[in-house]
């Protein structure tokens, strides 16, 4: 008996909220195949835009990369520059130094000659 009345009670209920024609709308064939097509459409340029935008991630990453390279490039450039300042500081130096008239080599040869030349003339002077 129960399960007559659950039959009953769902054939019922499937005629009440059943669609009737009058409840439906009719869209020709060809417009459902517009549809369809605007749709594989849509799906198909969602799936290239899904392409760019990772494309388009990947060259942001890129660029970020390459400002990180550059920075660094131009932080070594400066550190460099003030190296090679020194240095030629240092140089400068060195040859204040080194680059003395006195110190030239033609300076000590006519100096050793001048001094052999009086040291000679002394003796020849002094033995007579």
């Amino acid at each position: 008996m129960r399960n007559f009345i659950l039959v009953l009670l769902l054939g019922l209920s499937i005629n009440v909220f059943s669609q009737t024609e009058s409840d439906s709308v009719l869209i020709p064939r060809t417009e459902l195949t517009k549809v369809f097509s605007a749709i594989d459409t849509l799906t198909t340029q969602d799936s290239i835009k899904d392409v760019l935008i990772n494309d388009l991630k990947l060259q942001i990453n890129n660029y970020e990369l390459l400002s990180n390279q550059d920075s660094l490039l131009l932080m070594y450039n400066k550190r460099q520059i003030v190296l090679l300042n020194t240095e030629i500081k240092l140089y400068d130096d060195r040859l204040k130094n080194v680059d003395k008239w006195y110190k030239k080599p033609w300076v000590g040869f006519i100096i050793g000659v001048a001094t052999i030349t009086t040291s000679s003339w002394i003796v020849k002077n002094v033995n007579e």
